[in-house]
């Protein structure tokens, strides 16, 4: 059947490409590319990319063939490979990146626990990998209740660490986990949640002791997230020039406006949060309520 009769009329791009890459490999894509009109426009142009982005990238899809071709075509990024493939849970691509010269065990350990692959993780652990700590990290980020608990068998013990990153994924089981294991930085807690934007785990956090309102104020505003800012306002925040810059750093004049109601007057702050973030509609407004130039 000829390419261009229609075969992959239905076929979304990247289950066109897979199928080419898994059938012919990358040589036939490329191959295709160039002979056939319709599958230039059908296959990714593999020569637009660098040979270690190409390699990460094979590595993440889980894609032997186009790794050997990232190879053939100059990379050499091994460590960037490991990392991918493990986060992607290939163990074949793995020992791969292993034998073209990769050593980057801890990396694995916290990319394998952040995928959720247990497998990687004794195989990261039986070629070196020793940051527990960061395991537990990958597995809070990840919300691998059981990885966690891997984590600290093996010598994991920053509780405190993983209630913020609990928080900010708005995993209240792994901040309640982190508590009972000996977490007590509320205010690290109260932090990711506001970063992860959590309205109930702001409350857990006041109830268990959080107190830094002023950092939630300019966090939230930072986040454009008008009903923690109100929030933090109840719970007895003040600092609204704080607030007037995280939102100006944030791009939202809404939020700008509200903190300039509720008693914001530094003008300069929210002119060099509004540059910082690259906003110069707020840096025009910022100029217009007083703010001048240094």
């Amino acid at each position: 059947m000829s390419l261009q009769s229609g075969l992959f009329d239905n076929l979304d791009d990247s289950v066109i490409s897979h199928i080419v890459f898994s059938v012919g490999g990358p040589y036939l894509a490329t191959s295709l590319r160039s002979t056939c009109r319709r599958m230039r426009n059908l296959i990714p142009a593999l020569e637009k990319m660098s040979p270690d982005d190409l390699l990460a990238k094979a590595a993440r899809e889980g894609n032997m063939a186009l790794c050997r071709f990232a190879k053939v075509r100059g990379a050499n990024d091994w460590d960037q490979m490991l990392h991918q493939a493990a986060w992607g849970g290939r163990r074949d691509l793995c020992e791969l990146a292993k034998a073209w010269g990769s050593s980057h065990w801890d990396e694995m350990l916290y990319m394998a626990a952040w995928g959720g692959h247990r497998d990687l993780c004794e195989l990261a652990k039986a070629w070196g990998a020793t940051d527990w700590d960061r395991m537990l990290r990958g597995a809070t980020g990840g919300g691998h209740h059981d990885l966690c608990e891997l984590a600290r068998a093996w010598g994991a013990s920053d509780w405190n660490w993983m209630l913020s990153e609990a928080a900010r994924g708005g995993r209240r089981d792994l901040c309640e986990l982190a508590r009972a294991w000996g977490a007590s930085d509320w205010d690290g807690m109260l932090r990711g949640a506001i970063l992860g934007g959590h309205r109930e785990l702001c409350e857990l956090a006041r109830v268990w002791g959080a107190s830094d309102w002023n950092w939630m104020l300019s966090e939230a505003a930072r986040g454009g997230r008008r009903d923690l800012c109100e929030l933090a306002k109840a719970w007895g925040a003040s600092d609204w020039d704080g607030m007037l810059c995280g939102a100006a750093e944030g791009g939202h004049r809404g939020l700008c406006e509200l903190a300039r109601v509720w008693g914001a007057s530094n003008w300069k702050q929210m002119f060099r949060g509004a540059a910082w973030g690259g906003h110069r509609d707020l840096c025009e407004l910022a100029k217009v309520w007083g703010a001048t130039s240094e």
